[in-house]
Order: C-alpha cells, then sequence, then structure tokens
C-alpha cells in the first residue's frame, strides 16, 4: 500500500484554546470509530496496563502491523522561522529528520545502530549523536511511539488523574531501562497522548521539556498526530504534518551515516587487491615487472583509508589517505621499514583523478646526492580496480619520469 494524504494546515501555529476547540471537535465526530477507546474510566477503576492498551488501541491497534514506513511532510517552526521539514520512519525504527533550526540545517538520522546528524550549529559534517542529545534523540525513535515497544525492563506507574495545558487527563511515568524517566498525559475520553514531559537538550545541557500532541487524524485506520510541540525555557518547536505517506519507498542510504567528508568517493578502495608493479630507478631505465597483494583498510569510519604491501624487494610499506576539510585537501602520508621516512603528499580529486605531490610539504627525501619530489596519481578508481602511478623529479621539479606504475584488480 502506498498513499499519501494531502491536507493543508495554517502556516502561522495556533493557539492551544483553537486546537482544543477543533480537537474536541474532531474527537466528538470520531468517538463512535474503532480508534475510540471504550468509556471514560476513573482514576479508581485505571491500572498502568489498562491504560496503555487502551492507549494502543485508540491510536490504531493492529491497524499499525501493516504499516512498515511512513514519511511525513509539512512545516518545522523554530527560532520564529518556519521552513519545510521531511520525515521518514520504519517499523524496524529505521529514522531520517531533515529540517532547519533558525537558518541551520539539521539532518538526523538512525540506522537502527547509532545515531547521527549533521548540525550545522556545530559543523558541516555529520558526526555521531551523544550524551543528552542522544538520550533526547532516542525517547522518538519507536514506532509508532513507545507504548508499543514496551517490556519487562520499562517500567510503568500510573499516577491519577491531572491536567495538561488545561486538560484533564490520565497520568502515567515511564521508566525505561536505560533509567530514562517521562511523564505521559492521556486524554481521559480518547486515551491518545496529550503530552509528554521528559528531559530536554537545549544544545548540550539540560532542561525540563513538554511535549503537546494535538490535531490527532486518522490515515490508513491508525492515528497519527499532525501537530507536535516542544517546549522549554524560552525555546518553542513546532511540528505541522501537511502530508503523510504511508508504506512508500524510502531510499535505505538515508538512514546510513554519510561517509566523512571528502572521502564516499574513495571508499570503493577498500578491500584486498592483486597488483601488478612496474618500477624502475631511472629515466631511463628498464621497468621491471612484479606481482603484489595489497590491503585497503577503512579506518576511523572510513575517514582514512591504510594501504599496505610488500614490495617486491622486500620492504614493508604503509600509506594512509585522509581528507582536510578545512584546508580542502587530500593527504598521503607513506612510510616504510627500510628507509623508516615519512613522505607527506597533498592533492585535490577531480575530474575522477586523485593527484598528490611533496612538493609543497617539505618531505621531499634525498638519495645519491639528489633531492627527490614526487607526485602520485589514482585513476580509474572503482569498485573493480584502479591505477597508481607515481612520478619523480630529480631537478627540483623541473622534469618528471614515471617511476612506479601499479594496478590494482580484485583477486
Amino acid at each position: 500500500m502506498n498513499r499519501t494524504t494531502n491536507i493543508c494546515l495554517d502556516t502561522i501555529p495556533r493557539a492551544s484554546s483553537l486546537r482544543r476547540a477543533g480537537v474536541l471537535l474532531l474527537f466528538s465526530l470520531l468517538l463512535s470509530g474503532p480508534w475510540a477507546a471504550s468509556a471514560e474510566m476513573t482514576a479508581d477503576e485505571m491500572t498502568a496496563d489498562q491504560l496503555v492498551a487502551k492507549h494502543r488501541e485508540a491510536r490504531g491497534g493492529d491497524g499499525w502491523d501493516s504499516i512498515r514506513a511512513l514519511t511525513l511532510r509539512g512545516n518545522f517552526i523554530a527560532f520564529s522561522k518556519m521552513h519545510p521539514f521531511i520525515q521518514h520512519r520504519t517499523a524496524e525504527g529505521m529514522f531520517y529528520f531533515d529540517h532547519w533550526l533558525e537558518d541551520k540545517k539539521v539532518v538526523m538520522g538512525f540506522d537502527g545502530e547509532s545515531p547521527w546528524w549533521v548540525n550545522e550549529w556545530f559543523g558541516t559534517w555529520a558526526t555521531r549523536v551523544t550524551g543528552l542529545d542522544r538520550s533526547v534523540f532516542m525517547q522518538d525513535l519507536d514506532f509508532p511511539n513507545v507504548f508499543f515497544h514496551l517490556t519487562d525492563d520499562f517500567e510503568l506507574e500510573y499516577k491519577g488523574e491531572g491536567e495538561v495545558d488545561g486538560m484533564d487527563a490520565h497520568v502515567l511515568t515511564l521508566t525505561r531501562p536505560d533509567g530514562w524517566e517521562e511523564t505521559w498525559y492521556f486524554d481521559p475520553k480518547t486515551f491518545l497522548e496529550l503530552g509528554r514531559e521528559s528531559t530536554g537538550s537545549d544544545f548540550g545541557s539540560p532542561a525540563d521539556q513538554r511535549t503537546i500532541f494535538d490535531d490527532f487524524r486518522e490515515v490508513e485506520g491508525v492515528m497519527i498526530p499532525f501537530y507536535v510541540e516542544s517546549q522549554w525555557y524560552t525555546r518553542n518547536r513546532v511540528m505541522e504534518v501537511q502530508e503523510v505517506e504511508v508504506n512508500g519507498t524510502i531510499d535505505a542510504d538515508l538512514f546510513r551515516m554519510p561517509d566523512p567528508t571528502g572521502m564516499g568517493e574513495l571508499q570503493t578502495l577498500a578491500g584486498a587487491w592483486k597488483v601488478k608493479m612496474e618500477s624502475r630507478q631511472q629515466p631511463n631505465g628498464p621497468f621491471e615487472e612484479a606481482e603484489v597483494e595489497a590491503q585497503v583498510t577503512p579506518r576511523l569510519r572510513g575517514a582514512m583509508l591504510e594501504i599496505s604491501y610488500t614490495s617486491p624487494d622486500s620492504r614493508q610499506v604503509i600509506s594512509q589517505l585522509s581528507y582536510d576539510r578545512f584546508a580542502d585537501a587530500y593527504r598521503l602520508v607513506s612510510i616504510d621499514d627500510t628507509t623508516t621516512y615519512m613522505d607527506v603528499q597533498e592533492g585535490t580529486l577531480a575530474d575522477e583523478k586523485l593527484m598528490l605531490s611533496n612538493s609543497e610539504t617539505n618531505t621531499q627525501f634525498e638519495t645519491f646526492g639528489f633531492t627527490i619530489k614526487e607526485r602520485t596519481t589514482f585513476s580509474g578508481i572503482s569498485a573493480d580496480g584502479f591505477n597508481v602511478e607515481v612520478e619523480n623529479s630529480m631537478d627540483g621539479g623541473e622534469s618528471w619520469f614515471v617511476s612506479n606504475k601499479m594496478a590494482f584488480s580484485r583477486p
């Protein structure tokens, strides 16, 4: 099933009283539907398990079993500025949220293992979400919410009747297995969630946070809040849903943490290789041919690629390739166990060629009375193979000759 529900909303957040009036009218029309739980129960009759059961039924119950993915689109308001957003969620817990905070773009994702974000308040590259930000992030990954995924490791306590945003509510405290505590409020008539109190993150600092869930609408037999507002201190963030797509096609790569800046195109270098090598010492000398085996190992999430092999003359060679986003330069750092000398080359990736040189790094080496400059070119980069050509200059860069040619192919 792949359906899109389009509903136009006001472009300016509505006052709470107007939202409540509209929602109460909507609830009065929907009370006969399958999402409308049984008659209102008093605090004396209620238990935590009963409240959770009625809430699950109100949200659509088993109707969620047929929903494997949701895509939400609409407007996101933060720092009094409105921008469009898109959010993807899957029944397996995958998550992707592209939105803006003021004039900074923030993309958040979860691939089932580690939450990450590209948060322009901190930088333009992907990083793992850690600390308090991670705890806040993780509390919203359950599909459709935490009450559909409770286990014996969760603690629930029904606290009786209370109110939130001026509305009567059943109050429930929830403690997650990691000790994270939340207080939830449910409508005593519909048993849909009205609000949640928890610890929020204000750029990494803890702050009491209240989340309001409003404007529930039926989509494919389940209930979805079209208005979610988070409040803490003077902060106020509003997500207004305008379109819901059920079981649409979502690119799985969206959930994966992006490769380190500059290194995405080079990840195909990773793995085991068979290398046909041609080398010579003098400009007019003949090439000597040999075959060796090489290994390219990603390090630090692929931020560095380590190339290792043993040369035909039994030298163990290790090279490390990385990208400096601040200098906009690639670096190739090489050392072997014979010279134990570290050569550093810098360069750029353009037109599918990675070209590097030690001419500007002051790491030229000396041999037989000559100062040798070196430059290296990677070309033909693909998942099946690539070529490396090394050139040397013995006259300060006036002239160059090819000293090594290496053709990498899969064994």
